[in-house]
């Protein structure tokens, strides 16, 4: 803003405003950001491009696989029946807590019953007829050697009757230690047949758990023990929880 008592000619006023463009000019030309010339320009992609290579050739490259997983116990004690018959009751509740020594599984006893008595009357009978030739072998040494053969006939028919009563003793199975008896439902074992050594379900210790990968054949690598492991669990997908092979 020029300013003076008297007034400008309009010789002046041409100049002044020639001056004035000069000046706005030189600030307009001031203002504008400074570029560099394009050799340093290029120079400093080349750099950039050099910085970000040997960053990404830094960067860990892992093998990783997408496998289903659960949680199970990790010292469970299994439950298995033994000898073939089929599953009459469970008495502990899907995942609920047992007392060690508690029967958990209880096996059909109608038929070990039934062979029980038959061995019990088979060898009830042996030891009447054993009783009675020793009494007449007093006067009849027939009936005296025969007792002798009926003595080794009551060994055995007790032997087949203890066999019995250990077999309707084994039909109720004990929990092994104290902990939770973990299996779907009970009625899908309830008059199930079961073979000798089957396992039925399984006793672990309450906080005794980890996580089983089922890795598909496809998908088998290497993978040295302490590789991290992230698991998504059903409930809470959205909280993966991290932990080690």
């Amino acid at each position: 803003l020029l300013a003076r008592a008297e007034p400008w000619t309009a010789r002046e006023a041409r100049l002044l405003s020639l001056i004035g463009g000069a000046y706005a000019e030189a600030r307009q030309l001031a203002d504008l950001p400074h570029r560099p010339p394009v050799r340093h320009r290029a120079r400093r992609w080349m750099l950039g491009g050099a910085a970000l290579a040997v960053a990404i050739a830094l960067f860990p490259v892992r093998s990783w696989v997408l496998a289903p997983a659960e949680v199970v116990a990790a010292d469970p004690a299994y439950i298995r029946a033994p000898f073939a018959g089929s599953v009459r009751q469970i008495d502990a509740p899907p995942n609920g807590p047992v007392q060690a020594g508690a029967v958990v599984v209880e096996l059909e006893r109608a038929q070990l019953e039934s062979q029980y008595q038959v061995a019990r009357k088979t060898w009830e009978v042996a030891r009447t007829e054993y009783d009675e030739a020793v009494q007449a072998g007093m006067s009849d040494p027939k009936a005296r050697a025969q007792a002798e053969q009926l003595r080794g006939r009551i060994d055995e028919e007790e032997a087949q009757m203890r066999y019995q009563d250990d077999q309707l003793r084994k039909a109720s199975i004990p929990a092994p230690m104290t902990g939770l008896a973990l299996y779907n439902d009970p009625s899908e074992w309830i008059g199930r047949p079961v073979e000798a050594g089957e396992r039925i379900l399984m006793v672990a210790p309450a906080l005794s758990r980890r996580i089983e990968i089922r890795l598909p054949v496809t998908e088998i690598g290497h993978f040295d023990p302490g590789s991290a492991v992230r698991f998504f669990d059903n409930v809470r997908p959205d909280r993966p929880h991290e932990g080690r092979l």
